[in-house]
């Protein structure tokens, strides 16, 4: 199996003390949001097949496979709560936000919206013409930024744990100053080793 072209595997192995066991491999190299609709992809493959007739056509699988996991990242309560019941246009701010918290694609976030009825099917396919340019690519395959270590970092800071100069260096944050380090985390003026 090559992984580098394709998005997942999902593999059954057999355990020894008795039936298989399923193994989602995923290729490294694929964004974060290709990562999160491929492994809700793998799932449902998994999933779904117990629900569904067994000789269903592939093409037809696939498609429920999208729409399962689509629904899983993007549930329609929560488009709908971002958008409304019905929408005649979306705009890039819009679907940049709705990216941003989900971590769905803009393509898939079109196709969810046109799948809970807030879209037609023409301004589905007007949405994905249109979105088709340089600041679409751009604004759908930036990569994920996790803000864990800057969140226990400022807590520790809040908590006694940490100086300012520590976190400033484990954050790589020398280009703040003490006034922007306290407007950014909203703690009081601390000192920051100057840049070097």
């Amino acid at each position: 199996m090559d992984l580098a072209v394709s998005c997942v595997a999902s593999v059954w192995f057999p355990n020894a003390s008795g039936p298989h066991f399923p193994v989602i491999l995923i290729n490294k190299e694929l964004s974060d949001i290709q990562k999160r609709f491929a492994l809700c992809h793998a799932l449902a493959n998994m999933v779904l097949p117990n629900l569904l007739q067994h000789n269903l056509p592939v093409k037809v699988r696939r498609k429920y496979s999208n729409c399962f996991a689509g629904a899983m990242l993007l549930p329609t309560p929560a488009l709908r709560n971002q958008l409304g019941r019905r929408r005649r246009w979306l705009s890039l701010y819009e679907v940049s936000e709705i990216q941003h918290q989900f971590g769905i694609s803009f393509d898939r976030i079109f196709t969810r919206c046109r799948e809970s009825g807030i879209i037609s099917r023409g301004v589905h396919r007007g949405l994905i013409v249109s979105f088709k340019n340089e600041k679409w690519k751009e604004q759908s395959s930036r990569q994920e930024v996790s803000k864990r270590l800057e969140l226990l970092a400022v807590r520790a800071i809040c908590e006694g744990i940490a100086t300012a100069n520590d976190v400033a260096d484990l954050l790589r944050m020398q280009r703040y100053n003490p006034d922007e380090f306290s407007k950014v985390y909203g703690l009081p003026a601390v000192h920051i080793r100057p840049n070097l």
